[in-house]
């Protein structure tokens, strides 16, 4: 019996220790061509400096005056060309947008884990602030889910971070650990395994120890109350650790990644950019 537990602990560990690419739900297949649409971006390519060639998108808003550029970091599903639709709302309201695809994204090569995709992170937002082709006054660095665990790494070790004037965190975890068990913990299936699970993820790139170390001046945190797969105790745990100034943007019903969907919040976010921007 002894050495029947003995082989299965082995195979559960030997599962667990690359479980970490079971974080990412990328998709390559292109949903929509933007050039289609009234929105046409231009095509921004960066090679990093491992050999991959990341794929993204520059909108540039009709209105006169821009306000300012938002650099969206999109969550875990599919690519820029589904999630990038959460924001462009924004292009409308006199704000540029950029955004891009992780490794293993959309047409962005290579296959994503957590340490390339920040890596991916810190080297598409050093080309951003060499490219001249991008409007880089009032510079807004916004975050969705996982795409906020890479908005707070780069806002604590980019280069480039005192740059930007604002960082969203929307819906994000405090560490790939916690949303990990959390996940885990959530499963009937996998509750047994969460702490096994956890241990088999980095204990490193933690968004609050990232956050409390931020180069970037102003933050807004955006969470649902109603967020069942990033609760929002993630969201409220964010918030205390982020320097003043700062604000909290929440409701009751959003489902996780579509408060932004909410019209009370857009209201509240646009009135806190023309407050954190001014």
């Amino acid at each position: 019996m002894n050495k029947i537990k003995t082989i299965l602990l082995i195979t559960v560990l030997l599962l667990l220790a690359g479980c970490e690419k079971y974080f990412f739900f990328p998709k390559q297949q292109l949903f929509y061509m933007p050039e289609t649409c009234a929105n046409n971006p231009e095509n921004i390519l960066v090679d990093t400096n491992d050999g991959k060639l990341l794929h993204g998108w520059y909108f540039k808003t009709k209105v006169k005056n821009p306000k300012g550029t938002i650099f969206f970091l999109h969550g875990n599903s599919n690519n820029i060309s589904t999630e990038s639709v959460a924001v462009m709302w924004l292009v409308d309201k006199g704000y540029n947008l950029l955004t891009f695809d992780y490794r293993g994204y959309g047409i962005s090569q290579g296959k994503p884990d957590i340490k390339g995709v920040l890596q991916d992170g810190l080297e598409y937002t050093e080309a951003v602030f060499k490219d001249d082709k991008i409007d880089k006054r009032n510079m807004v660095l916004y975050g969705q889910s996982l795409g906020g665990a890479v908005a707070a790494h780069i806002a604590r070790y980019s280069p480039y971070a005192d740059k930007f004037k604002v960082l969203v965190l929307e819906s994000t975890f405090t560490s790939w650990r916690s949303i990990a068990k959390e996940v885990a913990a959530s499963n009937f299936f996998t509750y047994i395994w969460q702490y096994a699970v956890t241990w088999s993820i980095p204990k490193e790139y933690s968004s609050l120890d990232n956050l409390k170390s931020s180069k970037i001046k102003n933050t807004i945190i955006i969470h649902s109350k109603a967020d069942k797969l990033v609760k929002f105790n993630n969201g409220e745990a964010l918030y205390k650790i982020a320097k003043e100034p700062k604000m909290l943007l929440k409701d009751d019903f959003s489902n996780h990644a579509q408060i932004i969907s909410n019209p009370r919040i857009r209201k509240e976010f646009l009135n806190a950019l023309d407050l954190y921007l001014k």
